[in-house]
């Protein structure tokens, strides 16, 4: 196995969070998706067809499909995420509602998102492209304790 794949599989399950721009508070906690996790959910979001003019089979990604489960396999969670603050992310009447009304994460809701919000989607595709983000560069530092114990937070350095 080369270095670069052992290196590279260490990092499998790594999660991230972001704060989304201009909203203040809003951070959504990412998974890292891999291309060959990539790779699976594109198959899994294949239709075949067959095509009468060429009397061949074809093979088209349903988008929808595959957006929804990148999605699920992508953000895991967010919070902060305000009524008062979807009017910066896509056209909606919130006139009758609570400006200060938390939307909690559900996987339907950030489905809505992705696919509605052309921001929010831009926003998904440069975090999960910033691949330094969930790189790990160097080993966390654990704070000994005078009693000699260690405490692995690195708050308050």
């Amino acid at each position: 196995m080369s270095k670069l794949s052992e290196l590279s599989k260490k990092i499998k399950n790594r999660t991230i969070e972001a704060e989304y721009p201009d909203i203040e508070d809003f951070i959504v906690t990412f998974n890292y998706v891999s291309k060959e996790d990539l790779l699976k959910i594109r198959e899994e979001a294949m239709t075949f067809t067959f095509n009468k003019k060429t009397r061949e089979r074809e093979d088209v990604v349903d988008s929808e499909k595959f957006t929804e489960m990148y999605i699920d396999s992508a953000i895991i969670s967010w919070t902060g995420l305000k009524m008062k603050h979807l009017p910066e992310l896509l056209v909606v009447d919130i006139s009758e509602s609570d400006p200060e009304e938390i939307i909690e994460y559900t996987q339907e809701e950030a489905r809505f998102l992705a696919t509605t919000s052309s921001d929010f989607d831009l926003f998904i595709t440069e975090v999960m492209n910033d691949y330094e983000k969930f790189s790990i560069l160097k080993k966390e530092k654990t704070i000994k304790n005078s009693d000699g114990s260690s405490d692995s937070s690195t708050k308050g350095e």
